[in-house]
């Protein structure tokens, strides 16, 4: 039985549907076409090229046209060697790409444990904490302080990362900026101090500084689009009862834990419930319970959707420049190429290769981002003590409940005292009182085996009138003790007795 309809992906077979992640794999299989035809075409151009020039004569003939021609040499040679490069990672990224396009419409990998239960459980315990969420939960969300910016632990991890990324960048650039000036001040220094006289022509890096600089920027970008412009809004349901049985506290968690897996498609099974002690290792016993996650073809950054066209223009006007390379040949000359005209083609060769490293930095940005995985849940905690330990239940509805509220949740190790005390007297009937508080919630992971953690909460009153049939349904439990039956003969007599 379950109250949601079972689905063939939740039962875990192979399915294929074009989500969010898709489209970076749609991405690199564009990007590996558009390069092994760019590639293959300048290939068949240059072999035309070359078909043309034979035979080349003589051995001596030979070495002599290309010692007199050697600067077009070395232009179709970088011609030749970026479209050999073109065609191979354009085949590599065309597979590649059809790889990630046809696993990004499966899921078949076990959905990962949440992560901090203590902390989600301290959010759900006091109902005086979810008036700032930001501050009641210092290790499930950051804030920046006085900023009203909050980010969450997923685009934490990734914030570090993308400082990383900039300080490794800024120090490339340090040092580009110290042979640039090395390089112009060398020939003062060795006529100074050697009197050694070296004229040769230094080229503008400029295009490589600002490449350098749009890198920066590029980061800047991605650590601004991973903070929220707000903190996360709470909007937890609560419900409190008075109950009254022979029972332990921790007997009545286990029932709502097992009730509570109603809500989980028929199916699958539902992530391990966490026992903690809620304020302290002395506080309340409860259960942090979790309906199956369920995955959302959702994107958390839609900023990476305008990341796709820049690695896309990056990597391809790279490579298509390096393969023009031959088209200079009219304008070379082998008189003063050395001193006047090469320099000046080695900076531009840097230049196409850093184009196409920052294509390929936006696309593993993209691929970062895009393997942040979403997931829709029910969460709910259910907190069980004796009447006599709590105050009334307008006090627990609206201030939550005192006793060691301030200290943090801790996970319940062993067996519960609480059920070690039940067991010496299992037949004496107690009054408790029974908290749940639950949210309809959205969880992130970083790929689909890491840990989840929480994001942020969702209001829905579809929820909210189930988990009050939950909370129904395990009040409705009566177990007594009949005479064990002896044989099944005895079995079918009781059963043949009236009423």
């Amino acid at each position: 039985m379950s109250f949601f309809p079972v689905t063939s992906q939740e039962r875990g077979f192979f399915n294929f549907g074009i989500n969010a992640s898709s489209f970076y794999g749609i991405m690199f299989f564009l990007l590996g076409t558009a390069l092994l035809y760019i590639g293959a075409s300048k290939l068949y151009h240059l072999f035309l090229t070359l078909r043309g020039l034979l035979p080349l004569g003589a051995p001596e003939q030979t070495v002599e046209k290309i010692s007199s021609s050697w600067p077009v040499v070395f232009l179709y040679f970088v011609t030749f060697v970026s479209s050999i490069s073109a065609v191979l990672f354009g085949v590599v990224w065309v597979f590649s790409g059809l790889a990630d396009f046809f696993r990004s419409g499966t899921f078949n990998a076990p959905v990962a444990t949440l992560q901090g239960p203590e902390a989600v459980s301290d959010r759900f315990f006091s109902a005086d904490r979810i008036c700032d969420s930001a501050k009641s939960l210092p290790q499930v969300f950051g804030r920046f302080p006085g900023g009203g910016l909050s980010y969450s632990p997923i685009s934490k991890s990734l914030l570090k990362i993308a400082i990383v990324s900039f300080f490794k960048i800024g120090f490339i650039w340090i040092i580009l900026w110290a042979l640039t000036i090395g390089i112009e001040v060398a020939p003062h220094f060795l006529s100074q101090f050697f009197s050694v006289q070296v004229k040769f022509v230094s080229p503008s890096f400029d295009s490589i500084h600002w490449l350098f600089f749009a890198a920066l920027c590029f980061n800047l970008l991605v650590g601004a689009s991973l903070v929220s412009r707000r903190a996360p809004i709470a909007s937890k349901q609560s419900e409190v009862a008075s109950l009254e049985g022979n029972f332990a506290a921790p007997v009545y968690l286990s029932v709502f834990e097992s009730v509570f897996s109603l809500l989980s498609p028929k199916g699958v099974a539902s992530p391990i419930p966490f026992r903690v002690r809620c304020g302290g290792i002395d506080g309340v016993p409860a259960s942090l319970v979790e309906s199956f996650p369920r995955p959302l073809a959702s994107v958390s950054n839609p900023v990476v959707f305008a990341f796709i066209p820049l690695a896309f223009f990056l990597s391809t006007w790279g490579f298509s420049s390096l393969m023009g390379f031959s088209s200079m040949e009219p304008h070379i000359t082998t008189s003063n190429f050395l001193s006047a005209r090469f320099p000046f083609l080695v900076a531009d060769i840097f230049f196409y290769i850093g184009m196409i490293w920052f294509g390929l930095h936006v696309a593993d940005w993209i691929r970062i981002l895009f393997s942040v995985k979403r997931y829709e849940s029910i969460l709910a905690l259910c907190a069980v003590e004796p009447s006599e330990m709590t105050r009334s239940m307008d006090v627990v509805e609206k201030k939550g409940l005192k006793r060691d509220s301030h200290l943090a949740s801790v996970l319940e190790q062993g067996p519960s005292k609480d059920l070690l005390v039940w067991s010496k007297a299992p037949s004496k009937n107690a009054r408790f009182t029974a908290s749940v508080a639950w949210s309809k919630v959205i969880t992130e992971s970083l790929g689909r085996s890491s840990g989840r953690f929480y994001c942020k909460d969702v209001k829905d009153p579809d929820v909210d009138a189930l988990v009050r049939k939950i909370i129904s349904l395990t009040q409705h439990i009566h177990v007594r003790r009949i005479e064990p039956l002896r044989d099944e003969g005895q079995l079918h007599r009781i059963a043949d007795e009236p009423e």
